[in-house]
């Protein structure tokens, strides 16, 4: 699941992809530009990650991004959270 390289928000990011998406698809071979539907995350299942990760780094998502759309590809998804966590600093 984790590969050397990865920051320490895709780790975490992708632990709370495992632990609440039961069909989850990531594995050592994950592209982080996969499609979240190509990890096996739909529009239900991405309210349920933004939680997670809302819980997780202690913010929360803007409305204007809460749209699954908003997040292509697992590297869409990290960057934000990244961009996010390191202007609260």
């Amino acid at each position: 699941m984790i590969q050397s390289g990865e920051s320490l928000i895709q780790q975490k990011i992708k632990k709370i992809i495992l632990d609440n998406i039961a069909t989850a698809n990531l594995n050592n071979e994950t592209d982080i530009d996969s499609s979240l539907i190509d990890v096996g995350i739909n529009s239900l299942e991405f309210v349920k990650i933004i939680v997670a990760i809302e819980s997780e780094f202690d913010f929360e998502f803007g409305d204007e991004v809460l749209d699954y759309r908003k997040f292509p590809t697992l590297r869409s998804l990290f960057d934000y959270v990244e961009r996010i966590c390191s202007s609260s600093i």
